[in-house]
């Protein structure tokens, strides 16, 4: 009885929300070199929406010295004329609408930004999540203090006519300075997401307020900048901040902390004015009117991204089908809700329909890739081959599309094209250098392709991951990579050497040698792959044997046809009775996982 009632109550609210747009002032869309801006409040400030993020993305570049500034998704601004349109989408809390001025809305493969233009508050909040957004799609990783402290300082900046002025203390930071007992520099700079001093109260106000400042003294007020730039490129695992602040700034941390306090207490700290980047005078846009169906789809799509929302813009988008049952948006939003829900059937008729409508929109394609791989695609050529060709029309539409090149480097892999895997996942990497997952599968594809000093780079980083699985994974793999470089310099690079018909019985048909032992000419080589683990038993009969490797969470069963013939070495002896042995070596992965060389550790 209750689920009815929800649900009639969910009709008779989209209804009365379909009636109420008709009496709606015109939607228009103002497009600008790279935002999208849906208002009801006119063309006039609609633009002024969209040259306000230009200027502030060129802002950003400049602070960073970034020719090009990149996005990692496709962005939408909504801009709402009035409060009461604007508390139509906002978060929920304890029943009611929030009281913001605007709000940041990351979602799968799209960022919504909505503003209340009724307001002079309207910037702020979203301007420090943007960003969040920008060093997210075109910084490598930083410590929190960092990235906090940007964020509150690029909030802060104002454009005034062909100027941008920054500087400006962050409301409440002034007096947060004041009343708290200051971090020591050191533990500042140790702060991390599940810290008490990020997620508590007043400790989170001193954070705050002391990262904001740490980052406006030595990223652009001091003459210590090179000295910041120095201690962010040691400090790390294996260097803690005071070793770090003592190496790059050539004095310890109490003397830091006290250059820090004095900075702020003697009245250093001063607003700067510069000229905005060239190119702003005159950027172009183009605007064009908007039906009441797809700002209603724009508004839907915002909506599906929110938890407090999902419900009704599923109940929208199933209203706005009715009208136009062609919308790609409301069917590949449709078809996204369904596979979330676990519906994959529903979801791929929904997909199979918006591909029809033969739409330019990427997310088209994109999604219907995500789907899938629920669907088996990994397993299924003829899926995965259609998956390739969805990616490949989806970077196509939309050059900066982060995880679509993420997802198609991986449709390649799947299919043992690694030579070409490695550039859509460089390319994922790229726009968004962040994703741990996308340069935790970079690293695998160098690997794969043997750039195995690529691999290495890229695992080290990732050791310090906040993602504790990708840690993991990256310090399996870079000591399995170093282990395997180790093994080459001491025996050479291990290829099997196919003899020709006839030029050898059929027990020497292959064997291991090394670069200086390879016959001029060779009919054919390949590269063994290598192993790493404890060897947790040993199964012979007569003279097979089979070796049981554990590495990490995998377990890997090697064969040998022949014991005779395997090449051991290192720090013990083959017996059937091995158990819990260290052991590395190279094995043929296509000739039933043989093993070919095997050390004991």
């Amino acid at each position: 009885m209750f689920q009815r009632a929800g649900a009639s109550f969910l009709l008779l609210l989209s209804i009365f929300q379909a009636r109420a747009w008709a009496g709606n002032p015109q939607w228009v869309q103002v497009h600008s070199p790279n935002f999208t801006v849906y208002t009801d409040a006119g063309e006039k400030r609609g633009r002024e929406v969209a040259l306000h993020f230009e200027q502030m993305r060129a802002v950003f570049g400049t602070l960073f010295q970034k020719a090009k500034v990149s996005s990692s998704q496709p962005m939408y601004i909504l801009a709402f004329r009035n409060n009461k349109e604007f508390r139509t989408v906002c978060p929920i809390w304890k029943g009611k609408a929030e009281n913001l001025a605007g709000f940041f809305q990351q979602g799968n493969g799209v960022t919504y930004i909505a503003l209340d233009l009724s307001t002079k508050e309207t910037w702020q909040v979203v301007f420090h999540e943007y960003g969040h957004f920008l060093l997210n799609s075109n910084c490598s990783d930083m410590p929190l203090w960092f990235d906090e402290g940007f964020a509150q300082f690029f909030e802060t900046i104002k454009v005034e006519g062909k100027d941008f002025v920054f500087g400006n203390i962050p409301q409440g930071t002034a007096e947060a300075l004041q009343q708290y007992s200051w971090l020591p520099i050191d533990q500042l700079f140790s702060v991390s997401h599940d810290s008490p001093f990020y997620n508590e109260g007043n400790r989170q106000s001193i954070f705050y307020a002391e990262s904001w400042l740490a980052f406006a003294h030595y990223w652009f007020f001091s003459p210590m900048q090179k000295q910041m730039v120095e201690y962010l490129s040691i400090e790390g695992p294996g260097v803690p901040p005071k070793e770090a602040i003592q190496r790059a700034f050539g004095m310890d941390s109490k003397a830091l902390d006290k250059d820090l306090q004095t900075f702020y207490r003697t009245g250093r700290l001063h607003t700067y004015r510069n000229p905005l980047p060239a190119g702003l005078d005159n950027v172009q846009m183009t605007v064009t009117p908007v039906d009441e169906i797809d700002a209603r789809v724009r508004v839907a799509e915002l909506k599906l991204q929110m938890r407090d929302h999902q419900a009704e813009a599923v109940q929208e988008f199933g209203e706005i089908l009715k009208q136009k049952p062609d919308d790609p948006v409301a069917l590949r939003r449709l078809a996204y809700a369904a596979l979330q829900k676990g519906d994959k059937q529903t979801a791929a008729d929904y997909f199979h329909r918006a591909a029809a409508t033969q739409s330019n929109d990427a997310h088209i394609y994109y999604f219907s890739a995500v789907l899938a791989t629920q669907l088996g695609a990994q397993g299924d050529p003829a899926l995965l081959a259609q998956m390739q060709k969805d990616l490949e029309r989806a970077v196509q539409l939309d050059p900066t599309f982060a995880d679509a090149y993420g997802w198609l480097a991986l449709s390649y892999a799947w299919q043992d094209k690694g030579a070409e895997a490695v550039a859509p996942a460089e390319k994922a990497v790229e726009l968004s250098p962040r994703n741990d997952q996308w340069a935790m599968n970079l690293a695998s594809m160098y690997a794969s392709a043997k750039r195995y000093d690529d691999a290495i780079h890229v695992c080290q980083r990732l050791t310090v991951s906040d993602n504790a699985a990708i840690a993991a994974q990256a310090k399996t793999m870079l000591n399995s990579l170093t282990q395997y470089k180790e093994m080459v310099a001491k025996y050479g690079q291990p290829r099997i050497v196919v003899q020709q018909e006839g030029s050898a019985p059929p027990s020497q048909s292959a064997k291991v040698v090394s670069n200086e032992d390879a016959p001029p000419e060779e009919p054919e080589t390949k590269v063994l792959s290598f192993f790493a683990g404890t060897l947790t038993g040993v199964t012979c009969s007569g003279k097979q044997a089979t070796f049981t490797v554990a590495s990490g969470a995998n377990t890997l069963i090697l064969s040998a046809p022949d014991v005779r013939q395997v090449s051991f070495s290192g720090k013990g002896t083959f017996s059937c009775d091995l158990r819990n042995a260290k052991v590395k070596g190279f094995y043929d992965k296509d000739d039933n996982n043989q093993v070919v060389a095997l050390e004991f550790q």
